[in-house]
């Protein structure tokens, strides 16, 4: 009996401790005790999108949305007020309760398995708080996630979209109503749209494609600013061999390339922002990413950089860029000379 008593009062004294870390305490509470109400996430929207999403494609789906609502001191307190991951038919109704009516931090994070990350444990997401920086800094030293081209996309994973905000929470209102809380993802990677123009009056094809180094091994997962790239980046070439892209006679066709933002150039030194083709006819040598002849000096995240390669006779090659916004959009491909 007394084991038995003894357990009982063990547990009990975990469950307080987790509660004076979870949840709505007089301690944490910014309007007092019992000033706690609920929150319901919206249905997200993607940045430049109109519409709200859960599933269409690739780039757009979220398969899991992990949400982490904490004081403003989290980075050092350790101490949170919800830390929640919604997937499947939850993500039709993102309710979270007890949460302190004030202004707390929300963390929002989609489909954190597609960077190999789970928050589950609270710890998890506190320990990846770059001590330099103060932001959270997702490592992926052996780019084992991205760069990732599009024909190795998979759904069940989909993009590392993220947002960040500090929010007032009201006084809960006397019908009860949740207070909706609108959020707005981005992504955390960039894509380059490769399309090559065959100019020459016969059919090739693509089997090598060469990369510059610029290539980086790590991004904040909230940014501050709309390039923010960690100091503590390294950059890496790639190249993709045993490539079978056919481009018919005066045809295009194209390759799709996810990668984390980079801002790999330096002062007004030649840049890394470079690529080059290997073909079953000739060899095409590399050459920058040109908007005219000003040189590609960075990839922003969530944005989509066009590149045109007009490859033609005796291994000539003309490569052209420009920054749209992450869309359908089709590209626009110039009139060949």
């Amino acid at each position: 009996m007394k084991n038995h008593l003894k357990y009982k009062f063990a547990a009990l004294s975990l469950l307080l401790t987790l509660l004076s870390l979870y949840g709505c305490t007089k301690e944490e509470a910014t309007g007092g005790e019992g000033d706690c109400t609920s929150i319901r996430i919206s249905t997200p929207m993607l940045e430049g999108y109109t519409k709200a999403l859960y599933a269409d494609d690739y780039e757009t789906i979220i398969n899991t949305l992990r949400v982490i609502v904490a004081p403003q001191d989290f980075a050092t307190s350790g101490k949170f007020y919800a830390n929640v991951l919604f997937e499947g038919n939850s993500l039709d109704n993102m309710v979270i309760e007890n949460i302190p009516v004030g202004t707390v931090q929300i963390y929002v994070f989609a489909n954190e398995s597609s960077v190999g990350k789970n928050y589950d444990d609270i710890a998890d997401f506190l320990g990846d708080v770059d001590a330099e920086s103060g932001k959270l800094l997702i490592k992926d030293q052996t780019r084992s996630h991205f760069p990732k081209r599009g024909s190795e996309a998979d759904k069940a994973l989909g993009l590392p979209m993220s947002w960040s905000d500090q929010i007032t929470i009201n006084e809960p209102g006397g019908s009860g109503t949740p207070q909706e809380i609108e959020i707005e993802l981005r992504r955390c990677v960039s894509k380059l749209r490769i399309v090559m123009n065959n100019t020459l009056t016969e059919d090739i094809t693509v089997t090598e494609m060469k990369f510059g180094s610029f290539f980086g091994d790590c991004f904040y997962l909230f940014w501050t600013r709309n390039l923010d790239v960690p100091s503590s980046i390294l950059y890496e070439e790639k190249v993709y061999s045993g490539l079978n892209i056919p481009v018919a006679a005066g045809g295009s066709a194209e390759l799709l390339l996810y990668l984390y933002p980079s801002h790999a150039r330096s002062g007004t030194e030649a840049g890394p922002y470079t690529i080059g083709f290997t073909t079953s006819k000739v060899p095409y040598k590399m050459q920058h990413f040109l908007e005219g002849s000003n040189e590609l000096s960075w990839i922003a995240r969530n944005t989509q950089v066009n590149i045109i390669a007009t490859l033609g006779a005796n291994a000539n090659v003309t490569i052209n860029y420009y920054v749209d916004k992450w869309g359908k959009e089709e590209v626009t491909v110039p009139p060949f000379n």
